[in-house]
């Protein structure tokens, strides 16, 4: 009955240990656990005694305990110099990743007074830039306004020369241009025909009488105080014939002589109308007709009653004479020109009647009468008529030989004028100093243009230096710093290693305090039997001994190994330990009913005594 009580406490006690033990090598960590062991192992004796497990019939073969080699456990001692060496190590591994953040830090802070300093040159060069350009500016913008004085006053002085030599050749343009003037009587008829008297052109024509100089007007034959010469005569040629344009175009420019000569004397002008003309006309042909020479009319009824019928009556008639046969529209201007000067200033041979005929005449008209056959191949023919009939009568016709006279001489006044070697030279001076005045200019905005272009490139090549100052610096900071870096990884690898190492070695440490529950158990029984240190208990099937001890094979540890997992449970740290439900139970009330059986034998006990 003892025999059975005690082993029942036994069982108990054993049973109660394996849970505590598996439940604190779960929850201990591998530093405190190879601590515990140590010290377990410690109080230990050195004794290392074989303990045979008893026998079991599970398979029928003898099961023995065989000490087998397992990984040594550090003493206690060992552990807490390997913890106080990672500790230190730690402590070095920090003190390291502070110097390098310390540097990391500093590297930062220089990287920021580089970049500070990078950005205000910068800032300072566009500065300079910009009061450089502002400056440049300035000065070519005085240089430019200068300059253009300077061109103002030349260009003033060379048109003032330009005006200058314009007036002398208009003055002489209109020297050269001008209404040719009539000779004096008493000069030599080829006088006529020298300059200021002769007639070249439409613009030597006069478009007002002028009295000549008259010594005797009684000579009862005139000479020419016109000369014609036709230099640049380009009216039409005349051979014989005129038509009725060419008949107006002579009429227009003897009316407006003779009405400006009326003008000038305080008279009403004469009446110039399509009436008046194509009466004439009419009668000029008339005379041809009657092949009448240089004979006035007979103011018969056939020749007044051409102007009857168109409202008016036939009161006068004054006769000249052209002599050329081949003639032009501009020379015959000229013998009409000339027979009106000599019939109002030397008139007195005839009784002064042409003259009282011009200044009395109401209606007039003109017309030349052509025939070859006659002594005087042009006669010039003056109708003069009075007004009988307003109702038929057409209104007067604006004479234009004045202001058509008057346009050409202009043309070609400005065309000389424009020819004037003085004003053409002055011209040139004129261009020739604008185009140097405006190559000034652009001279010096191309200087400006130039020299902002250089401003920029400066500023452009001085930032690019800065640049690269900038990111040599940069460069030569980061090339300080990796040998730093260095240092400290060669420092810290050391510290890493050992402390990879103490992990390591814990957490052997940790894995070999793992035991059976028959370990266990003789520990409990026979404290003496599990002094060795560096063995464990294992059960083997099939025992194969090898000296004093029993090797098993892999294949009988694994098949051990599950037969243990079955019949008893297994705690421990490993993730993969299997725990059976039902064991821990058993063991349970098995402990329970161990305690009170130890509780009522020690009251026994104690009755007894």
């Amino acid at each position: 009955m003892n025999k059975k009580i005690v082993i029942t406490v036994v069982t108990a006690a054993v049973t109660t240990f394996t849970i505590n033990t598996a439940v604190a090598e779960a929850d201990e960590t591998p530093s405190t656990a190879a601590a515990r062991i140590a010290d377990t192992v410690d109080t230990t004796d050195q004794a290392k005694e074989p303990i045979t497990a008893n026998k079991q019939t599970d398979t029928g073969s003898q099961i023995k305990v065989t000490d087998t080699a397992t990984k040594e456990v550090q003493p206690q001692e060992a552990v807490t110099a390997s913890i106080n060496t990672n500790g230190a190590q730690q402590a070095k591994i920090i003190a390291l990743a502070t110097a390098s953040s310390k540097s990391s830090v500093e590297q930062q802070q220089q990287t920021a007074v580089l970049t500070q300093k990078y950005t205000a040159d910068q800032n300072r060069a566009d500065q300079e830039l910009t009061a450089q350009t502002i400056k440049a500016k300035d000065t070519y913008a005085s240089q430019t306004a200068l300059q253009q004085q300077n061109n103002t006053e030349k260009q003033k002085e060379a048109q003032a020369k330009v005006e200058q030599a314009q007036t002398e050749a208009q003055k002489t343009a209109a020297e050269k241009i001008t209404a040719a003037t009539p000779n004096a009587q008493t000069n030599a008829p080829t006088e006529a025909y020298e300059p200021g008297h002769a007639i070249n052109s439409e613009t030597d024509l006069p478009t007002k009488l002028v009295e000549p100089q008259i010594t005797d007007a009684t000579t009862p034959t005139y000479y020419d105080y016109y000369g014609y010469r036709g230099g640049a005569d380009t009216s039409a040629q005349i051979d014989g014939s005129l038509d009725k344009a060419q008949q107006y175009e002579l009429a227009d420019y003897t009316l407006t002589l003779l009405n400006d000569w009326r003008a000038a004397r305080g008279l009403t002008k004469i009446h110039y109308n399509q009436n008046v003309e194509e009466a004439t006309l009419a009668l000029v042909a008339l005379r041809n007709k009657e092949n009448k020479d240089f004979d006035h009319i007979t103011f018969n009824e056939q020749e007044t009653s051409i102007f009857d019928q168109r409202g008016l009556n036939l009161v006068g008639e004054n006769l000249g004479v052209s002599m050329p046969q081949k003639t032009t529209l501009l020379q015959l201007k000229v013998e009409t020109l000339n027979a009106i000067t000599a019939m109002i200033w030397q008139d007195e041979a005839h009784y002064n009647g042409h003259l009282q005929n011009f200044a009395t005449a109401e209606y007039m008209g003109f017309g030349v009468q052509a025939n070859p056959k006659m002594a005087y191949p042009y006669q010039l023919v003056f109708e003069m008529a009075e007004l009988s009939n307003s109702d038929v009568q057409a209104p007067d016709i604006e004479l234009t030989a004045e202001k058509k006279i008057d346009d050409k001489r202009v043309a070609a006044r400005a065309q000389l004028v424009r020819t004037d070697p003085g004003l053409m030279a002055a011209n040139r001076a004129l261009a020739k100093l604008e185009i140097e005045n405006q190559q000034q200019l652009l001279s010096l905005q191309q200087q400006q243009a130039t020299a902002l272009a250089q401003l920029k490139a400066n500023h452009t090549a001085e930032l690019g230096k800065l640049t690269v100052a900038y990111q040599a610096e940069l460069a030569a900071l980061q090339l300080k710093k990796q040998p730093q870096l260095t240092t400290l990884a060669k420092k810290a690898t050391p510290a890493k290693q050992s402390k990879r190492k103490i992990t390591n070695q814990t957490e052997t440490s940790s894995k070999t305090v793992r035991t059976s529950r028959l370990e266990l158990v003789q520990r409990v029984k026979f404290p003496s039997l599990t002094s060795a240190k560096n063995t464990t208990h294992q059960l083997v099937v099939g025992p194969k001994k090898v000296g004093n001890t029993v090797e098993t094979s892999k294949e009988d540890q694994i098949n051990q190994t599950k037969r243990n997992k079955q019949h008893l449970p297994q705690l421990g740290n490993t993730a993969k330990t299997e725990v059976s439900v039902l064991g821990m139970i058993i063991s349970i009330l098995t402990g329970i009913c161990g305690v009170k059986a130890i509780i009522a034998k020690h009251r026994k006990g104690r009755s007894l005594k």
